[in-house]
């Protein structure tokens, strides 16, 4: 049971840093035209 929920969570998890990872410097990059029109 707790092994099945394991195997769950972790792809889960690798899978959202890897979201995170790729989209901060998109959104960092979103601030930075936003900075610069105002």
């Amino acid at each position: 049971m707790t092994m099945s929920i394991v195997f769950c969570e972790i792809p889960a998890v690798i899978l959202f840093l890897l979201l995170a990872h790729h989209s901060m410097p998109k959104g960092l990059a979103e601030n930075q035209r936003v900075i610069n029109m105002l």
